[in-house]
């Protein structure tokens, strides 16, 4: 059994090197970008899924009050990256918003990833009981084996 703590830092691992892959692609590599961005797009749905689901339910349930302001921001984020998620997907690569959009998609990861791994996951780590954190980890590798194509 994996720490689940792991799974969602391996994700954001995954997404960050799709990001760096992506500003490495040569400016006309339309096909390339576009072929990077989908990997992106499929890899962020789920794990957003993922985090909604699983994660933040039991997060929420763990928490006092001001810490589940936390949650609720990691949501509202959520939504923020849905909608550039969308507008990306209905983007062709060759419009200047393609790159535009990715840029700020990028930014938008960057710092739920840096709020959520300097506060909500240490947090979890200590106000989750070791049982809830076993459940978690069994339902989020029951959830990547389910989605291993992306994980």
């Amino acid at each position: 059994m994996n720490d689940p703590i792991e799974f969602i830092l391996n994700d954001h691992r995954k997404a960050e090197a799709l990001f760096k892959q992506y500003e490495e692609i040569d400016e006309l590599g339309y096909e390339t970008k576009n072929k990077t961005v989908r990997k992106l797009i499929r890899l962020l749905r789920l794990h957003m899924e993922m985090e909604e689901r699983l994660v933040y339910p039991l997060a929420s349930r763990a928490f006092e009050e001001e810490a589940r302001k936390m949650v609720e921001e990691a949501k509202a984020e959520h939504g923020i990256a849905r909608r550039l998620l969308e507008e990306l997907s209905v983007t062709h690569p060759e419009d200047p918003q393609f790159d535009a959009r990715v840029k700020v998609l990028n930014e938008t990861f960057t710092h739920h990833v840096l709020e959520e791994e300097e506060e909500l996951l240490p947090s979890m780590e200590e106000k989750v009981a070791g049982e809830d954190m076993a459940t978690l980890s069994e339902e989020l590798e029951r959830f990547h084996a389910e989605h291993e194509d992306v994980h």
